[in-house]
């Protein structure tokens, strides 16, 4: 069974809108060789003129980002291009954004610092720039990265009053939305489930409800949830959000 299946096309459609947009504000870049030499080639308007600048240049860092930038873009609209292809979606079909007056909204996630734990940040477990616990917490990234969600990972968050470590903060923006999902990966260990609980404790205080806006998964050092479950399970989220706040027209 194809896991994505679950999520409604209306999120394809509101994402891809999303997406396009953001690839129409960027420049267009590509990359290329001079002689033996990477190159990437700055379009003008027109697409048809372009200057070069060389892995040697002082900008190549600031373009290359945008390269990448536009690269994982244009990937993940081929992706729900197919999707909906698949499915035989009507491209006039409308859908209307609601419920979108949110406790954790854009502002609150954007308020947050990406990996700002103190943790000892050093991991076998390495992907896309970052250093995770463990490996059950990378595929999480790798599968919210082919979903096309922005989350931050790792980050102190306050619940009333006290500061916690959160594995994953999610936000759709389309939502004015973010959720925390939480790897507990030492159910085994009993003070850890302790510090877990006071977790939970402070953050229903702080309004936030399980399955709503926080989502635990669980493992130990013999389970872990392979890459199927962990992509059902995030794609599972993404419909339970879709069905709450995108209404077809």
């Amino acid at each position: 069974m194809n896991v994505y299946t679950m999520i409604p096309s209306e999120f394809y459609l509101m994402r891809k809108d999303t997406l396009t947009r953001q690839l129409d504000e960027l420049p267009v870049i590509r990359s290329g060789l001079r002689r033996t030499n990477p190159v990437l080639r700055i379009y003008d308007d027109s697409h048809k003129k372009y200057r070069e600048i060389s892995h040697n240049s002082s900008s190549w860092k600031r373009f290359e980002k945008i390269f990448n930038r536009r690269s994982g873009l244009e990937h993940h609209i081929l992706r729900i291009n197919s999707i909906l292809a698949h499915r035989h979606e009507r491209r006039d079909h409308s859908y209307v954004i609601v419920n979108t007056d949110n406790q954790f909204d854009n502002d609150f996630y954007d308020s947050l610092v990406d990996s700002s734990c103190t943790w000892k940040k050093e991991s076998k477990y390495y992907y896309n720039g970052r250093n995770y616990r463990s490996r059950a917490e990378m595929i999480y990234a790798t599968i919210l990265d082919e979903l096309g969600l922005e989350f931050k990972y790792d980050v102190n968050v306050t619940f009333h009053g006290k500061t916690f470590s959160v594995d994953f903060v999610i936000v759709i923006r389309e939502f004015n939305r973010c959720v925390f999902v939480e790897y507990f990966g030492k159910c085994s260990d009993a003070g850890y489930n302790h510090d877990n609980m006071t977790k939970l404790e402070y953050a229903q205080a702080d309004g936030v409800y399980i399955g709503r806006d926080l989502f635990i998964f669980s493992g130990d050092i013999t389970y872990a949830p392979g890459t199927d479950l962990i992509r059902a399970q995030l794609s599972s989220i993404v419909s339970q959000l879709a069905a709450y706040h995108i209404k077809s027209g």
